[in-house]
């Protein structure tokens, strides 16, 4: 029987396992929230997207923090706009019930709470492509 691995080991035992076939790791956002969860691209589909954009490995952490940076920006404007708070989020904390605490303390029925920032890291694997 296999010894069954919790947490980030898994992502190491893959590694491990796998690594003849591995070209790189890349932490990336995996998701946004808006009203429920939002699955941007897999892994697979995100590699595709730098090759066709032709942005290189070495250019990826610019273009990241670049493009981050935009949609955070974009974010604090918007809530500033409509009035709602912007808050950074650094533990771990039920969003959904904090959203939820929100529009009831400011009697909200419809429209923008509130803009949560949240780093939630994501490991992606870079390889072949699927088989």
């Amino acid at each position: 029987m296999q010894e069954i691995i919790l947490g980030a080991g898994v992502m190491k035992g893959f590694i491990s396992k796998h690594q003849e076939r591995i070209h790189g790791v890349l932490s990336c956002f995996e998701r946004m929230l808006f009203r429920g969860y939002w699955p941007i691209m897999s892994g697979w589909q995100m590699a595709q997207f730098f090759n066709s954009s032709k942005i290189q490995f070495r250019e990826l952490k610019g273009f990241l923090l670049q493009h981050a940076q935009r949609v955070k920006q974009h974010a604090i404007d918007v809530a500033k706009q409509e009035g709602r708070p912007f808050q950074y989020l650094q533990e771990k904390i039920r969003k959904e019930e904090l959203a939820k605490e929100i529009a009831a303390r400011d009697q909200i029925q419809d429209g923008l709470i509130c803009v949560f920032s949240v780093l939630e890291p994501h490991a992606l694997l870079l390889g072949n492509g699927p088989k």
